[in-house]
């Protein structure tokens, strides 16, 4: 077996505990970032529907129609589902 550097670091590395834990303390840990990560891009879709609807006509997606529905529904499976159920 030969053993490079590359593969000692990642044997050994941090992102390796995490993202192959079997641990449900570090299991449960990763689940509330995850859900702390679904809770920033929803809210960043909300910041975007805002900015669309702060003044009459077209602000930010020009126009686009089918854009625009897409990050309303966006913004809803990910608060509902990785969000609220992640959290709460």
């Amino acid at each position: 077996m030969r053993l490079s550097i590359s593969s000692i670091i990642f044997e050994t590395s941090v992102a390796r505990r995490w993202l192959y834990s079997t641990n449900h303390k570090d299991i449960g840990t990763l689940y509330i970032i995850f859900g702390i990560f679904s809770a920033i891009i929803g809210t960043l879709f909300s910041v975007f529907i805002r900015m669309e609807l702060s003044f009459p006509g077209n602000q930010l997606f020009n126009g686009n129609y089918h854009l625009y529905n897409v990050v309303i529904t966006a913004h809803a499976l990910i608060m509902i589902f990785f969000f609220l159920l992640c959290l709460f």
